[in-house]
């Protein structure tokens, strides 16, 4: 399921880019600050193929998802495409998979993040009634709520029925044009649709002004009363899309004749904002926890607060003979330390840095990463039997078996697992997946982050609970322990497991025999459970045992006390072999009542 998280994450890309700098002053918070500019993310378009898929997400939706829009956004290149030092979405009339409009949407969730900062796109704009082309803005993670409570900003609007004027706007829970309070302001640009314009948006914890070719001509002021007002002090991501009709967009209807049209983008660039002087640091983080795994520890905090903003998060490693050593800066609240050994005892900081590069004190813990614990394959692994994870969730589902899910998957996150082989082979794995209404995408690498598999497509399922298997392309694998890691390159749907098949005759794909002869020795607590020894065509490795459906535990002996029961009550105890291939035999079940005295 894709909902808003309650943490945030990310780093900002590296300043790999260069360094743009220019100076101004703003009037912020009471005080008077130099201010300068610095180039941290851009994209030129200066390749061929597809769009970046380190700055990229592209989204594949059915129509009317939102806006009551007629396309469906597709990730084909008739769709999105760069070339010629420019990125094309084209909105086409091509009644594909039975859908009449065709178009894209791309987004730089977690790839392209910014708090505060310029943000200008250079383009030239589709034309047509039934247009209805974006440079927008939305919040990574939805911290405050749902739209339009968690924020909006739109760099530029423009439909087709109206053509030459574009709008800049915001949403917010207090304004939103639901109930006819948004903010918006309009410029005629003329030549709209030959020549190319900048759009451009500059962002400061006080203001939120909007320009075409550096003429501003939208400004919208922080109030200073909360986030009802003012969610904008969290990192937001730019979306480029092209619509075709909708609420707006198709007020006035679709014209049927004017098909193709283009929005062609020459760049986007973000530069991010350096204040000072200010000799104030910000308050440490608070409530810093950490999920460890056997190769990492997933840290989270509370957020610092400043006078004027908080910029970023350094987290460090304390090394005893070195000092602490840092792992690197997020402006979100969420990090995960890798490269870690298992079952070792690490101390692991934040700190927060404002924009003058006041560092506040240091929050700490101090946190032991688990033993490695690895699934047998050929065989399946549950979602949410992870080593690692990054940004998901679990939640009750109803496909066969009962148990959890792995949801709230978007763009960005990861689940890492460690799976063994008995030998070297060739394997094809296939995937639990459930999508409402998006769809999806993922790709399986390597621990050194090389893929194993082509980028797998999340079908639209209708459902969050309406379950299908797909397949992935036949993977090589070694023999003994390999790290896996699902990254997920488009969200918007469920995993409930992972199945391992093997292709290589040479690897066992026979299960053990049920266990015979399961008994059970009842008192008004206990139930210890014993059966005979099951049969393999290798050898057994061990036993699993389930109560009332749910998992219990899983041992190499044939006797299991079972602890803890109430009196007067019937239970359930089911017991399965397995063996080292991860082939799990059938059943043997039992029903019993627990003694009243």
């Amino acid at each position: 399921m894709k909902k808003a998280r309650l943490f945030q994450r990310g780093t900002l890309p590296a300043a790999a880019l260069g360094m743009v700098t220019a100076v101004l002053l703003i009037f912020a918070s009471g005080n008077l600050f130099a201010q300068t500019e610095t180039l941290v993310w851009s994209d030129e378009f200066d390749y061929n193929g597809q769009p970046d898929p380190d700055k990229w997400n592209i989204e594949n939706w059915p129509p009317g998802v939102v806006n009551d829009e007629l396309q469906a956004y597709t990730d084909r290149p008739e769709n999105v495409q760069v070339e010629n030092g420019h990125l094309i979405i084209e909105a086409r009339r091509d009644h594909w998979e039975g859908n009449e409009y065709t178009s894209a949407r791309i987004q730089s969730a977690y790839k392209g993040d910014i708090l505060y900062g310029r943000i200008e796109a250079k383009a030239i704009l589709p034309e047509g009634r039934g247009t209805w082309p974006a440079i927008w803005m939305l919040p990574t993670d939805w911290v405050y709520g749902d739209w339009p409570t968690c924020g909006e900003i739109d760099i530029m609007e423009h439909v087709g029925y109206d053509p030459g004027v574009v709008h800049a706007s915001v949403h917010t829970e207090t304004y939103n044009h639901t109930i006819g309070t948004q903010i918006t302001a309009t410029k005629d640009v003329p030549d709209f649709n030959t020549a190319y314009h900048v759009y451009a948006l500059e962002w400061t914890p006080d203001e939120i002004r909007m320009y075409v070719d550096d003429v501003q001509y939208f400004t919208f002021l922080n109030e200073g009363t909360g986030f009802r007002e003012w969610p904008f002090d969290k990192p937001f991501h730019i979306i480029l899309n092209l619509a075709v009709g909708g609420t707006w967009g198709g007020a006035h209807g679709v014209a049927k004749n004017i098909w193709p049209q283009q929005l062609v983008v020459d760049y986007v660039k973000m530069y991010s904002y350096d204040f000072g002087p200010d000799g104030e640091p910000p308050t440490a983080p608070t409530n810093l926890a950490g999920n460890p795994s056997s190769s990492s520890i997933t840290l989270t905090w509370d957020p610092s607060t400043d006078n004027y903003a908080v910029k970023e998060y350094e987290v460090y490693l304390v090394d005893p003979v070195s000092g602490d050593r840092s792992q690197g800066t997020t402006i979100y609240h969420e990090y995960v330390v890798g490269g870690l050994n298992p079952l070792t005892t690490y101390t692991l900081k934040v700190t927060a840095k404002d924009y003058s590069d006041n560092e506040s004190p240091p929050a700490s813990v101090e946190l032991t990463t688990i033993d490695v614990v690895s699934h047998p394959i050929p065989g399946k692994v549950e979602a949410e039997e992870y080593d690692a994870q990054f940004g998901t969730q679990t939640e009750a589902t109803t496909d066969e078996g009962g148990g959890v899910n792995i949801g709230w998957i978007d763009a960005g996150d990861w689940l890492e697992y460690v799976v063994e082989s008995p030998a070297a082979g060739e394997f094809i794995v296939d995937y639990r997946v459930a999508s409402q209404s998006e769809g999806g995408g993922f790709q399986l690498v390597d621990e050194s982050g090389t893929p194993l598999s082509y980028v797998s497509t999340v079908p639209v399922t209708g459902d969050w609970q309406a379950w299908e298997t797909i397949s992935s392309n036949t993977i090589s694998l070694p023999a003994g322990l390999s790290r896996l890691k699902i990254n997920v390159t488009q969200g918007g749907w469920n995993l409930n497991w992972l199945e391992f098949r093997s292709v290589d005759p040479t690897i066992d794909n026979e299960p053990p025999s049920a266990p015979p002869n399961l008994s059970a020795v009842m008192t008004t607590t206990t139930a210890d459970l014993s059966w005979d020894a099951s049969g393999d065509n290798v050898a057994v490795a061990g036993y699993h045992v389930y109560q009332d459906g749910g998992y219990v535990d899983s041992i190499s002996g044939l006797n299991y006390l079972v602890e803890g029961l109430s009196k007067r009550t019937g239970y359930t105890f089911e017991v399965s072999a397995y063996d080292a291939a991860g082939n799990e035999s059938a059943m043997s079940r039992i029903r019993v009542r627990t003694k009243s005295r």
